[in-house]
Parts: C-alpha cells; sequence; structure tokens
C-alpha cells in the first residue's frame, strides 16, 4: 500500500513515551482520529510488556 504524497507542513510528528500498559495504542489512534489526522505511519515497542517502558512514534497528517 503506497502512502499518499502530502505537503510536509501538513505532518506531524508526536512521541509517546511512559510505563507500558494497555490501550496507549489505542487512545493515542482515537484522540488523533478525533481532531481529524489520518496516520500514516507507527512504529512502537516495550522493553518489558509487564512493568517496562512504553515508546511510540507516530506520523499522521492533519490539514
Amino acid at each position: 500500500m503506497s502512502v499518499p504524497a502530502h505537503d510536509d507542513a501538513d505532518l506531524g510528528r508526536l512521541i509517546v513515551q511512559g510505563a507500558d500498559v494497555p490501550g496507549i495504542v489505542s487512545s493515542v489512534s482515537s484522540l488523533l482520529t478525533g481532531v481529524g489526522a489520518n496516520i500514516v505511519s507507527l512504529d512502537q515497542y516495550s522493553t518489558d510488556p509487564e512493568g517496562g517502558r512504553f515508546f511510540q512514534r507516530t506520523t499522521f497528517h492533519l490539514d
């Protein structure tokens, strides 16, 4: 699947880090969707699913 070209001025990047708890990806996605953003890239990982640190980088398009 190809990602449509966008003006870089319309792209945002959100970086999240903190304790790894259920629902982080869903909450961030819902927040961005709620304001009309389209997620074009999302990467996340955890140092340990139980008690670890969570890191996420999301790139989104918003007119």
